[in-house]
């Protein structure tokens, strides 16, 4: 049938059946495609309201009759009451192909959406709601745990999901309404010693026979590279292996499994050298060691790795190591588009959220952070150890040389009478008092 409603004769002849099978299925999808018509069975209850239409008006066309069925359909879902039209809308929606294109959680997500909004309206006609009234709805939207209000992007969501709905219903009532503005808050980041504290509980140390945390590998990833956790959590060591045996001056490895395009990521010096400090037998596999099979469960048992290793030593911050690392990205080098490429999104977002008011000198001391091998770590523990007994040992000799020099002071006044040597008792010096009065040897 044509776009005025005309019928089109056109006979195709298939030879076979498994011909004439495939010939059909591409002239549903071409039709579907056109917008001309869409193939679906009617119900009984459709099939009965037709007959009975076309037998009061015998004289009108069955395609005629279809037509007006539909209208006067599509008219009867604008006056249904809110929790009616959410009951048919999820009918409609869950044999759509949209709904096999999507995973479990966004389909139960949408449904939970509609039925929400038909719990709110409860009892008012589809076509009774303004703009103004669904606006506030989704304005003041709140998470029905903790009651707090929802994000721009959930409400925007829920804005999205509820339009199809009235779509749905052949109403145009909110097609105008617009998505709230992004919030864009500052992301949070840890500070130099919060990160060599989180760096500490995760680090391997021989020297203490403290083996290496799961999550460490992962950690340096993110910190030091800005990879999100989803990435750090299944690169594979024979990526990274291969970058750190590189004789290149500039090591890179590419991040193929990400939410964005695949990408390619300076190992930095400092990386390289959180890196190299991890036992070579632990090199192989995916850097986070779990028995977990699906990524999503990988993911929820490295969280809870990480927040139960820096309970009563950090706040957890979200996705604080990649702000991390992309706030001190920009202060050491001032260069969005750098940035913007090592972490696999946009300039914008990066002059938005990663604009901060760190020095060049803080940045350094960031990328300055190094590990210890097992043998500088002792020659460390060694020479703190020294300075101190040093310092102990020059406080004592400073203290017995001031009593002396002080009684030397006392009895050169009572043998000259002199005042002239009281200027030096405030502020007396090894220099001052061997020049004054023992003379210069």
């Amino acid at each position: 049938m044509s776009a005025d409603g005309k019928r089109q004769k056109k006979s195709q002849y298939a030879k076979s059946l498994e011909k004439a099978v495939k010939l059909a299925e591409t002239r549903v999808e071409s039709i579907e495609a056109s917008g001309l018509a869409h193939v679906k069975p009617l119900s009984k209850d459709e099939a009965s309201a037709i007959d009975h239409f076309k037998k009061k008006n015998p004289d009108t066309s069955l395609s005629e009759t279809v037509r007006e069925f539909s209208s006067k359909k599509e008219k009867i879902r604008a006056n249904l009451f809110a929790e009616e039209a959410v009951e048919q809308f999820v009918k409609w929606w869950s044999v759509q192909r949209e709904v096999g294109s999507g995973s479990k959680q966004y389909q139960k997500a949408f449904v939970n959406r509609v039925q929400r909004f038909a719990k709110s309206f409860e009892g008012h006609k589809m076509s009774s709601l303004s703009e103004e009234e669904v606006e506030d709805w989704k304005n003041g939207l709140t998470d029905e745990k903790t009651g707090k209000l929802l994000s721009c992007k959930a409400r925007n969501e829920y804005l999205s999901t509820i339009k199809k709905l009235f779509t749905f219903c052949r109403l145009n009532t909110i097609e105008k309404l617009e998505n709230l503005l992004k919030e864009n808050p500052p992301k949070e980041f840890y500070s130099v010693s919060n990160v060599e504290k989180i760096l500490d509980v995760f680090r391997p140390k021989k020297y203490e026979n403290k083996p290496m945390h799961p999550c460490y590998p992962s950690v340096v990833l993110s910190i030091f590279a800005g990879l999100r956790q989803s990435e750090a959590i299944v690169l594979d060591w024979s990526v990274l292996n291969k970058a750190m045996a590189s004789k290149v001056e500039k090591k890179t490895f590419v991040i193929t499994e990400s939410k964005t395009d695949p990408r390619q990521v300076l190992m930095n010096e400092t990386l390289l050298k959180w890196l190299e400090i991890v036992p070579e037998e632990e090199r192989i596999g995916e850097v986070f060691k779990t028995k977990a099979k699906n990524k999503q469960r990988k993911q929820d048992a490295f969280s809870e790795q990480f927040r139960n290793a820096l309970k009563g030593v950090v706040r957890v911050v979200k996705n604080g190591l990649r702000h991390s690392c992309a706030t001190y990205l920009v202060a050491k080098h001032n260069d969005y588009q750098f940035v913007a490429d090592q972490m696999g999104n946009s300039v914008a977002m990066q002059r938005q959220h990663y604009v901060t008011p760190l020095t060049y000198e803080e940045a350094m001391e960031f990328w300055n952070l190094t590990p210890y091998s097992e043998v500088e770590a002792l020659q460390i523990e060694l020479e703190k150890e020294r300075a101190e007994k040093e310092r102990l040992a020059r406080e004592e000799q400073e203290k017995e040389w001031r009593e002396q020099s002080k009684k030397e002071v006392e009895k050169c006044i009572r043998d000259t009478g002199g005042i002239e040597p009281l200027r030096y008792a405030e502020n007396l010096s090894e220099e001052d008092v061997w020049e004054d009065f023992y003379g210069e040897d």
